[in-house]
């Protein structure tokens, strides 16, 4: 079963649609259309941080979450410039020259430096995905690169990269499992 909503496809499920990448007139729609979210509930919801957190009270926040890593993915490839599935220092350099645009160049390698020192958990140097998801989360990057990501979806995001179930990190009513550590390398 498929119909257009607002300039869209939609279907039956929840994984057919790409999340992440929803204008927010869309996100509205298809949160109405397919998430099970009350009209009038959309309708007060200002951004799209509100919808997911709507979704992610009705149970949803694992699909949501799988979108937003797939574009998370496809945005650490753009910034692998080499495509090592690492960021180098110079890979940095280069991303957060296009943030900091009016910055010093001596300010953003110093930047650049701080976070790798913050982020590179295993010491190698660069940052590997995983290492770049939790930047991305914990240093507050989602807006850079374009995302509107309560924490709820965003610690979903990070269980998934680390091949974490969602299910362990947060319940729909957004209560923390006290039991789960998202560093934790083994399985649960």
């Amino acid at each position: 079963y498929q119909r257009r909503v607002r300039g869209f496809q939609t279907t039956t499920t929840m994984e057919a649609i790409d999340w992440a990448n929803l204008s927010l007139p869309q996100l509205r729609s298809a949160a109405i259309e397919t998430g099970g979210i009350d009209e009038q509930v959309i309708g007060h919801c200002d951004n799209r941080t509100d919808i997911f957190m709507q979704l992610h009270m009705k149970g949803h926040t694992e699909v949501i979450a799988a979108s937003v890593l797939a574009a998370v993915t496809k945005s650490f490839a753009e910034v692998d410039l080499d495509g090592s599935g690492e960021l180098e220092p110079d890979e940095l350099m280069t991303m957060f020259q296009k943030f900091y645009r009016s910055a010093h160049h001596d300010v953003v390698k110093q930047h650049v430096a701080a976070v790798i020192e913050a982020y590179d958990a295993n010491g190698d140097g660069v940052i590997q995905f995983v290492e770049f998801v939790e930047m991305m989360h914990l240093g507050d990057f989602w807006a850079r690169f374009g995302f509107e990501v309560p924490q709820q979806i965003g610690e979903a995001v990070i269980a998934l990269a680390k091949g974490k179930p969602v299910d362990l990190v947060y319940s729909p009513q957004g209560q923390s499992s006290p039991d789960v550590d998202l560093d934790e390398t083994a399985d649960p």
